[in-house]
């Protein structure tokens, strides 16, 4: 901000050299934003730049850079820097609120059937970016526990689960440890297959498509094309200029038996 950068300045201890001072980032305790997954990022960054900021207007800085709901959260505390930053990380930085929120967003697709090689490579896709959200906050084996494993193992088709049984079965015991950082890593090497299969489909899902296009409509009412008999603006005994006949009445033959 230009107007924390001139207050820092005016309020340093020398005062004689304005230095010029990095944004500072901001950060978001909207739920919508993903704010577990982010705050420990945002804290480094944070930490790494506050330090040049003269102490008397941090916490100012600090509110500055926050969203609505954050700011909520310190109520009490506006004033106090040290105070609002032990508040945040207390909320925000929390392991098990972290595991949590990534539980929830790995385990809310639903599972991917067999020959789906589009939602196999999106579902890969979620894995590796929650694992990467948690190896910035440093609990990346927090997931590795046998009942997280088996539920995200579920939302594999059965072909992929025996696949990735195979893979296990060949490693070290110390890969064994550490199963979701292992399986990320293995759905990295499987999405080529995957990415190319998609790439095949592509061409024949399209000319499906086309083929089904080239199919003609005809209406059964008033034997025009272009449309079928339930969206036919002309229906028959309606009035407005059918060209079909009215029906004559069939013929009942009548037998007499001598």
């Amino acid at each position: 901000d230009t107007s924390g950068g001139k207050n820092v300045s005016s309020g340093s201890a020398e005062g004689s050299t304005k230095k010029e001072l990095a944004k500072l980032p901001s950060f978001q305790g909207c739920e919508k934003t993903s704010p577990y997954l982010k705050f420990t990022v945002w804290k480094e960054q944070w930490e790494v730049l506050i330090p040049d900021y003269d102490v008397t207007w941090r916490s100012n800085h600090l509110w500055e850079h926050l969203d609505e709901t954050a700011r909520n959260k310190l109520i009490g505390c506006e004033t106090d820097y040290a105070e609002s930053m032990r508040r945040l990380t207390r909320l925000y930085g929390d392991p098990q609120k972290v595991v949590k929120y990534v539980m929830k967003e790995v385990l809310l697709p639903k599972a991917v059937i067999e020959g789906d090689y589009d939602g196999l490579v999106s579902y890969s896709v979620i894995l590796e970016n929650n694992f990467n959200h948690l190896r910035s906050a440093g609990h990346e084996h927090e997931m590795s526990n046998t009942t997280v494993m088996t539920s995200i193992l579920k939302r594999f088709p059965r072909v992929v689960v025996e696949k990735w049984n195979e893979h296990l079965a060949e490693q070290e015991r110390d890969v064994i440890s550490k199963l979701f950082p292992a399986l990320v890593a293995w759905l990295q090497d499987q999405r080529g297959v995957w990415e190319r299969m998609v790439a095949i489909s592509e061409p024949e899902k399209k000319n499906a498509k086309s083929n089904f296009g080239e199919v003609e409509k005809r209406c059964f009412g008033c034997r025009e094309v272009g449309h079928i008999r339930r969206e036919c603006p002309v229906r028959p005994n309606k009035g407005g200029g059918c060209t079909e006949k009215a029906r004559k009445p069939t013929r009942v033959k009548k037998h007499w038996c001598v």
